[in-house]
């Protein structure tokens, strides 16, 4: 097995090479000594931290800037338009004042006045320049705008034409008119106002500095990621949006690396290589296991398993065609306790049906996509059990791995859009070939619940 390991570290350095090939570059700025309306407090400490964090994922370049007027700003975007040609991924981060006009968005330099709308084309520079400015560069092109908090110009701004439109903020994209390798972040989706942040950064780069440079994790997926720890962060008031979309393979602005790596290959214990003897479908199996191991982290899993095995063994199977929760009777106390009737949700190409017991919640398959019906899914298979209380669930969630079956592991995550989405998180195992548990892996969990029809 230590083999195998050692093959497949050597495999990832020289995958590693290959990333670490790309030239990626970014242009970070920060404005908020603005000189015409009252500063802005944390731009400048946004844009030194996405400067470091840039710096840390091995960017070749990362050019940044502070409290820069119109002529400094079209100077930056000039000098960095250098840099662009051969680019493979090229980040723009800007945090500071934003506004829409008739349709098209501005960022707002520290010594504009914009005292009459007509002057916002002469001393605002328009987001659809630095779209235009990284055209040339090849894989991924990203913007992220920290920009969209409570405009003072807009409130004070003399209007030449009573008709034309005016917004504190950024306005909506069309996705049809970006490039297929391009993608713009919105602290704030169109027409909200985002909050600037009492803690030295905004709620959307201290999202941003945690998820943006993950090494392997996939950039579209790290926006959600923001997307749910802002919406967590400010109770629902802020929710940040993503104009775009990439192409199916996988897309990490850090690549990974041989550290982290060998962090999530570690030598495996005792238990471990135990565990991946153990039959999963054996509750004397499982038992002597947990007796055994009581305090590694695969006794936790052998819990969850053997609890899972028991509940089926006594629960009665719900009805192929319609899942339905039996009445939950507590003879000892004389206590008839009636479920909530199953919902159906969808989950990456699966729907699923969730059950409510109390504070008991568990997801099962309803109709599972082909890849897990090939991998052992049916109808019925539990996918996670836990309870929701606080506007959170929290239990255990299983992962397929193959030929080796279901592995159980500890998730949690929030309840967002008023009930309608849940977004769990965990460290899903990783197995070899042997069914051996060689390491951990962020896993996301997300349902999304599909409507009943009228």
């Amino acid at each position: 097995m230590f083999v195998r390991i050692a093959v497949l570290i050597a495999l990832l350095v020289l995958l590693q090479a290959a990333a670490w090939a790309d030239t990626r570059v970014a242009l970070v700025i920060g404005n908020g000594a603005y000189t015409n309306t009252p500063t802005l407090e944390n731009p400048t400490n946004d844009a030194a931290a996405m400067t470091n964090l840039l710096r840390k994922a091995r960017f070749s370049i990362v050019e940044s800037k502070f409290n820069l007027g119109v002529a400094e700003m079209r100077r930056a975007l000039r000098d960095f338009s250098d840099n662009l040609r051969d680019a493979d991924i090229a980040v723009v981060f800007y945090a500071g004042h934003g506004m829409e006009m008739n349709g098209v968005n501005y960022l707002i330099p520290v010594d504009a006045r914009l005292a009459r709308d007509i002057d916002v084309e002469d001393e605002a520079i328009s987001l659809d320049r630095l779209i235009r400015l990284l055209e040339p560069v090849r894989k991924l092109q990203l913007i992220l705008l920290d920009s969209c908090r409570d405009n003072p110009f807009v409130r004070s701004m003399r209007r030449t034409v009573a008709s034309r439109s005016l917004l504190s903020g950024h306005g909506d994209i069309d996705d049809k008119n970006l490039a297929p390798n391009m993608l713009i972040g919105y602290a704030q989706k169109a027409g909200a106002t985002a909050e600037d942040g009492t803690t030295g950064n905004s709620p959307y780069t201290t999202a941003l500095l945690k998820h943006l440079a993950t090494p392997g994790l996939d950039i579209e997926l790290a926006l959600r990621r923001v997307r749910d720890e802002v919406l967590k962060a400010t109770r629902n008031r802020q929710e940040p949006f993503k104009y775009g979309s990439l192409g199916g393979a996988e897309l990490p602005l850090a690549p990974i690396t041989v550290t982290d790596t060998a962090e999530q290959f570690p030598t495996p214990p005792d238990a471990t290589r135990e565990w991946s003897g153990v039959d999963k479908t054996s509750i004397p199996e499982l038992e002597t296991f947990i007796e055994r191991h009581s305090k590694s982290p695969e006794a936790a899993y052998a819990r969850a398993r053997l609890k899972e095995l028991q509940k089926s063994a006594a629960a009665v199977s719900p009805s192929p065609s319609k899942p339905l929760l039996p009445n939950v009777i507590d003879k000892a106390l004389g206590i008839v306790q009636l479920s909530r009737p199953p919902t159906l949700w969808y989950h990456n190409g699966s729907t699923v049906y969730l059950t409510v017991n109390g504070s008991g919640r568990e997801f099962h398959y309803d109709k599972p996509r082909p890849e897990m019906i090939q991998a052992g899914a049916k109808q019925g298979t539990l996918l996670f059990t836990g309870v929701s209380s606080s506007n959170t669930y929290e239990g255990t969630a299983y992962i397929f791995r193959g030929a080796c079956g279901q592995f159980p592991y500890h998730v949690s995550g929030p309840i967002l859009d008023d009930g309608r989405r849940v977004a769990l998180q965990g460290q899903a195992p990783r197995v070899n070939e042997r069914c051996q548990i060689v390491g951990y892996i962020n896993d996301p969990l997300e349902f999304t619940l599909i409507p009943s029809a009228p």
